[in-house]
């Protein structure tokens, strides 16, 4: 195996948790990346700062760089790179995977891959099958055979990361990091601090419910009490009031009774993530809340992080009263943020939540709730 591994995307999540990883493991690391000024960066210094604000005795660490290429000008060099490695890493979001897969395609369709490896980090769930999608889609007909053989895991992925405003291509981040491949698409990855995971599904959504759930909620109402920033939203006990109906009701008994987590279990990655969220102080964490509470109706579709834990206790034959609230209540305010008539805000629901008998059981409460309540 290739002891250089090619890592497409180098934003914060890069940076601060899949590079620093991969160079743990003992690998080198090619990045690749379309911000032209960040590539000459690396290219010249041959290293970036990552910066881990919680730990006092490390507060530093310089990450090397083997190469950086340019994600559109250095398309013949990169592929001629790809067609020697054996893994590949991205963190480029969701809508970015396609361009990443049209490369592979091209880079690797002609020769048997059955050492080759796709480790998407992603935050998204089914991220395997989203790629491979893409990889075939872009595949030469008569490649389609080699690239069946790449081996691309669903992953999970945790590391609080973000830009440094006061020194542009370093990274901060936090000490804990997850991040792990499904031990049943890959038993080994070969990189030692990237585990295979026997129960890859509830790491996913123990992170997704505790963690991102409840920040998304936080922000989203914060702005309706009138805050400003998150540091503001986390530590604000009457938003903690507000959403616990939601979080004792709806997310620990979709977390217990659908990914079989234990009771205790929960009640520890519970602690352990609102910790982390308060992790810095009101006036710290400044961080603007519609960064963080955006794209809202992507966030209330069927299967992501808000509807589909009221659908997971409704299979299970929960009480669900805590999400049906919950919903009504933002129902209105993006009724009311959008202008939206009674019509369109129903069709638009509608199509979000209506895919199956559950989703429109639940879809008929909420309504008859926002009518009664709004």
């Amino acid at each position: 195996m290739s002891n250089t591994v090619i890592h497409f995307g180098a934003g914060a999540l890069g940076k601060g948790l899949v590079i620093p990883v991969l160079h743990d493991s003992g690998l080198s690391v090619t990045v690749v990346d379309a911000d032209a000024g960040l590539v000459d960066f690396l290219n010249k210094e041959g290293q970036y700062h990552m910066y881990i604000l919680d730990d006092a005795k490390n507060p530093v660490r310089q990450i090397p760089i083997k190469k950086a290429f340019h994600l559109i000008h250095d398309q013949e060099q990169l592929i001629e790179a790809l067609r020697k490695t054996d893994i590949v890493t991205t963190s480029v979001r969701r809508e970015n995977l396609p361009s990443v897969a049209a490369l592979l395609a091209v880079a690797w369709g002609q020769k048997s891959n059955n050492t080759k490896l796709v480790i998407c980090c992603e935050n998204v769930e089914n991220v395997s099958s989203l790629f491979r999608d893409a990889l075939l889609r872009f595949a030469e007909p008569q490649n389609v055979e080699n690239l069946l053989q790449v081996k691309i895991p669903d992953t999970v992925v945790d590391r609080g990361c973000s830009a440094n405003p006061s020194e542009p291509y370093s990274v901060l981040t936090e000490s804990f990091y997850e991040i792990g491949v499904d031990e049943k698409a890959v038993p080994d990855t070969g990189i030692s601090q990237i585990p295979s995971l026997p129960n890859l599904r509830q790491c996913f959504y123990r992170k997704r419910f505790l963690m991102n759930t409840r920040a998304d909620l936080l922000s989203y109402f914060a702005m309706e009490y009138g805050l400003h920033t998150f540091g503001e939203a986390v530590h604000s006990q009457s938003l903690q009031d507000y959403l616990a109906p939601y979080q004792n009701n709806i997310l620990r008994e979709a977390l217990i009774k659908e990914f079989s987590m234990a009771p205790s279990e929960y009640e520890n990655w519970n602690s352990f993530y609102l910790a982390r969220l308060q992790k810095s102080d009101t006036k710290s964490d400044t961080r603007p809340l519609n960064t963080i509470a955006r794209g809202m109706w992507d966030k209330l579709s069927y299967k992501e992080r808000i509807f589909y834990p009221v659908v997971l206790c409704k299979k299970h034959n929960c009480n669900v009263s805590a999400g049906i609230s919950l919903l009504a209540d933002i129902v209105q305010i993006q009724k009311k943020s959008e202008c939206l008539s009674n019509t369109e805000l129903i069709e638009k629901l509608k199509k979000l939540w209506c895919l199956d008998q559950d989703g429109q059981e639940i879809f008929n409460q909420v309504i008859s709730l926002w009518k009664e309540r709004y």
